[in-house]
């Protein structure tokens, strides 16, 4: 017995297209569109970033934006200790620290260009460093 696709001599046939589309179809559905919707949501993030944020690195590091350039970002990681990293390096944004914060507790960068520490909260600064006396 003989089918009847292969008889006629196409040598194809063509309900095997349509599933060869659906197919390539499920697979763009399932692993290439999420893709390219992290990345523009990634893309936004980046391009998105402003002194004063908290982020993580794709290393791992946290620290706060200080300053934002074209294609980098400088990030307090300690005080003053800063490092240059691409704006892609930077996975997350955890947070922010309002301008306000920043004066009122008078960090960030100085008219002298002194770094304060960024990454402390409020709390840190009002703590005394000496140990208790009896």
């Amino acid at each position: 017995m003989q089918l009847a696709w292969a008889s006629t001599g196409a040598g194809f046939p063509p309900y095997l297209i349509v599933l060869y589309v659906l197919f390539f179809g499920a697979l763009w559905y399932f692993m290439i569109r999420p893709q390219s919707v992290q990345q523009r949501k990634h893309q936004a993030l980046v391009s998105g970033l402003k002194r004063g944020d908290r982020v993580i690195t794709s290393g791992g590091i946290h620290g706060v934006v200080v300053e934002v350039k074209d294609d980098t970002v400088v990030v307090q990681i300690a005080a003053r200790t800063e490092i240059t990293v691409q704006r892609g390096a930077v996975q997350s944004v955890i947070g922010k620290i309002s301008r306000d914060d920043l004066r009122r507790q008078g960090r960030g960068r100085t008219a002298g260009g002194d770094v304060e520490d960024l990454t402390a909260t409020a709390d840190d600064s009002d703590s005394d460093p000496s140990p208790p006396s009896s």
